[in-house]
């Protein structure tokens, strides 16, 4: 897996992104390194990309999961253009 940075370069540059937030409420980017899970997302359900790996190696992923999968894949993807 590609380490990915935070994009909130100005403060966190160097800082590998954690996970995504996935309350639906919340306003900050959803992709989050540990100072922004700490900063921005306290108390937000954040799920980690280390779980988010591992749950596609499974070969049978919850259809609930592996639709918010689907849903920050795609806004992820816009994010890094945009960064």
């Amino acid at each position: 897996m590609t380490t990915r940075l935070c994009p909130r370069q100005e403060t966190h540059s160097r800082s590998p992104i954690f996970g995504i937030c996935l309350e639906e409420s919340c306003e900050d980017s959803p992709l989050a390194c540990r100072l922004c899970v700490k900063q921005h997302h306290q108390g937000h359900l954040i799920v980690s990309l280390d779980y988010l790996e591992k749950s596609y190696q499974k070969p049978e992923v919850p259809p609930k999961l592996n639709a918010l999968i689907s849903k920050y894949d795609k806004e992820g993807g816009q994010l890094q253009k945009q960064v």
